[in-house]
């Protein structure tokens, strides 16, 4: 499995930046060019940045699986009854498959769902929701 598949996009990494998420991850969106015209960006180890030079205020943390898991509550209470956190793989096809990630209330048929190709991106297309719709802080 590729690097770029264990963490959000690029995309993503920005949207979470705007919306006032601490950047603190292993990895980082880091740009890889210092022309004004374009931006490249590459994904660079924290360690590697810290040894190479300073993550400039174009760089964006690239959150893992498992730290967007550890930043998306468990159990969301607003209401009652509360929902509850799924992550389901759901298979198209042999060649294709996307991840979904739920929340759910028992025995109701509304849920908040959001679903993409790679599990780290669905769960930060729902932490943007969240943080949108003031769901959590």
């Amino acid at each position: 499995m590729k690097l770029e598949d264990q963490v959000c996009s690029l995309e993503l990494a920005k949207k979470l930046k705007q919306l006032g998420v601490a950047q603190k991850s292993v990895f980082q969106w880091a740009s890889t060019t210092t022309t004004d015209e374009t931006s490249e960006y590459g994904l660079r180890w924290i360690h590697e940045i810290r040894k190479g030079g300073i993550i400039g205020k174009d760089g964006y943390s690239a959150f893992t699986v498992a730290e967007l898991g550890e930043m998306l509550p468990w159990m969301i209470n607003n209401d009652s009854p509360p929902y509850y956190l799924e992550a389901h793989k759901i298979i198209q096809t042999v060649d294709i498959d996307e991840w979904e990630i739920v929340y759910a209330r028992s025995n109701y048929p509304d849920l908040i769902h959001k679903r993409a190709d790679t599990e780290a991106d669905a769960r930060a297309k729902m932490l943007i929701y969240l943080l949108e719709n003031k769901l959590i802080n």
